[in-house]
């Protein structure tokens, strides 16, 4: 039976490319549907893309268990040594370096485009079917699990398995009548490549202000990436301003703390949104990355969930498959919802967490909140630990998130 079990990826961007190599790597026949697939004989540009990721350790761990590191760091990518957060309404704050948990860096800045190009040369030379489609239609085949899949070019799928990876708005989540709950954030993320004056120092930035964080996050050759998170009145205003006066109010908000900032790209601008599905997995059906969860980007955890989602959902079936247990049975894929749903609420509760507590001007909390970061700061045990959390060298980690975890080859 296991040999005639196959697995179907709906959406190939950086979460949905992951799961199918993921998938392949443990012997599983995966098929990838995009409508949108990256080109991979393109030049790299010389100018950044304003859709930046911080990944790390486990993502880096991830993509190095999948193949696809080797790839990016190929191309291009920042490692970032530190990380410095103060709050703007007093002069609390707190500094991380790797040298505080044994580690040379605290994670790495890459552009989304480079990560999914590199997983899809990974895709390419695992022999991973993909089809450039969109699915029309999705229908269960009897009780065990397997579905028909109808795409826009009139072509049919048969798989044990589809997993949804197709985004925020994922069609096929709709398609199957998954619920979803939202919360508006109310805030707006403006994101762009800048030049500041003074150097980076391989630091990722983030200054808190009532209207939401501000993040400079380092780029090669003294660029970063900035993502500024406010309320959607100020972000409409800052949105229409002429690059100089644009330039002005970002050094003036950055305290500036890197010097003068120059702009180097347009501006983009994407509402915030907290979102979570009632359930992640259905009978030969499974959600990862943002068809399933959106969190706010104040600690830059996005893509990290989702990574742990891909990894997390081929260790379960790939194991099932092993076993040559139906890789569609509700019960195997319910592993894989107990183990990341929890983990993800709690992320995205931590976040909004956050967020309210740094909204907040009244001086108690203000105080409070201050003292909070310096006594943070000074605590190294609990600070440590922390620490390890954030980049992944510890919690419930699925074995290719972990150091010298090494793939099966295909």
């Amino acid at each position: 039976m296991a040999m005639e079990q196959s697995a179907v990826v709906v959406g190939g961007g950086m979460v949905g490319a992951a799961t199918a190599c993921a998938l392949q790597l443990q012997g599983i026949p995966v098929t990838l549907i995009d409508p949108y697939p990256p080109v991979l004989d393109e030049a790299l540009p010389s100018e950044y893309a304003i859709r930046v990721s911080a990944l790390t350790l486990a993502s880096k761990h991830i993509l190095q268990s999948l193949g696809a590191w080797d790839y990016i760091t190929a191309a291009r990518l920042q490692p970032f040594q530190q990380m410095h957060v103060w709050d703007a309404q007093g002069n609390g704050e707190i500094h991380f370096h790797g040298d505080d948990i044994s580690q040379p860096y605290l994670g790495y800045l890459v552009e989304n485009f480079v990560v999914q190009k590199a997983l899809w040369q990974r895709l390419q030379q695992l022999s991973v079917c993909t089809i450039k489609a969109s699915v029309e239609s999705i229908s269960p085949l009897g009780s065990k699990g397997e579905h028909r899949l109808v795409l826009d070019d009139g072509a049919e799928l048969r798989a044990s398995l589809v997993i949804a990876a197709d985004g925020a708005n994922s069609p096929l989540r709709k398609m199957l009548g998954i619920e979803m709950a939202q919360h508006d954030y109310q805030h707006t993320a403006i994101v762009a490549t800048v030049k500041p004056e003074l150097s980076h120092d391989n630091t990722a930035w983030q200054r808190f202000l009532s209207t939401g964080p501000l993040a400079f996050l380092p780029l090669p050759e003294g660029f970063c990436s900035i993502v500024w998170s406010t309320t959607p009145e100020q972000a409409d205003t800052l949105m229409s301003l002429p690059d100089e006066a644009f330039e002005l109010q970002l050094t003036q908000a950055f305290d500036g703390r890197l010097g003068k900032v120059q702009v180097c790209s347009q501006r983009g601008a994407h509402p915030l949104t907290q979102r979570h599905v009632s359930t992640y997995v259905q009978p030969g059906i499974a959600l990862v990355g943002d068809a399933a969860h959106t969190i706010h980007p104040l600690a830059g955890q996005g893509v990290n969930l989702g990574l742990l989602d891909a990894a997390s959902i081929a260790e379960v079936v790939g194991s099932a498959f092993l076993k040559k247990q139906n890789i569609g049975e509700h019960l195997v894929l319910r592993r894989y919802e107990r183990w990341r749903k929890g983990n993800n609420a709690m992320m995205m509760s931590a976040m909004s967490a956050f967020k309210s507590l740094f909204s907040h001007t009244l001086l108690p909390v203000t105080l409070v909140r201050n003292l909070g970061l310096k006594w943070m700061n000074r605590a190294k045990p609990l600070k440590r630990e922390i620490m390890l959390n954030a980049v992944g060298l510890r919690g419930d980690l699925p074995d290719m998130a972990k150091p010298y975890f090494k793939a099966r080859k295909s």
